[in-house]
């Protein structure tokens, strides 16, 4: 039971993160500019609206997978800044695989031609170790 409160919680966070992207490009650590939505090899970045009365407003997020766990790590700044700690999300896993959904559909790319641009949706495969897999699917901001 503790496995699926805790996946349920992930899920919840994920939505909120999705839910909540914002059109706004930002720079990389080093000075790059970044799209609102980046995927990546093993996961995603992207910025989003933090709730009313939060400061900063907005926030970049990553979502990743390393180690055989699933990380959530905010940016210590919007530009320029590197990662701040990770939080581990869900642990355990023997994979994970990140898609986003475009107007042609399922994609395991991004790259849009608006770099304010955000997609439809994003599914996130977790594999677990037992060769289980979790397929989760979320709304895009």
């Amino acid at each position: 039971l503790g496995a699926v409160t805790a996946l349920d919680d992930t899920r919840t966070i994920l939505a909120a993160d999705l839910g909540q992207a914002a059109r706004r490009p930002s720079l990389a650590a080093d000075g790059r500019p970044m799209p609102a939505f980046t995927l990546t090899a093993d996961g995603f970045v992207l910025t989003r609206h933090r709730a009313e009365g939060s400061l900063p407003a907005i926030e970049k997020v990553a979502w990743g997978h390393a180690d055989g766990r699933l990380l959530r790590q905010p940016f210590t700044a919007i530009d320029g800044a590197p990662p701040g700690e990770a939080t581990v999300m869900a642990d355990g896993l023997a994979g994970a695989r990140f898609r986003v959904m475009t107007e042609q559909g399922w994609s395991d790319s991004w790259a849009p031609t608006d770099p304010a641009e955000l997609p439809r949706a994003v599914e996130i495969t977790l594999l677990r170790r037992d060769g289980v897999p979790v397929v989760m699917k979320l709304l895009g901001g």
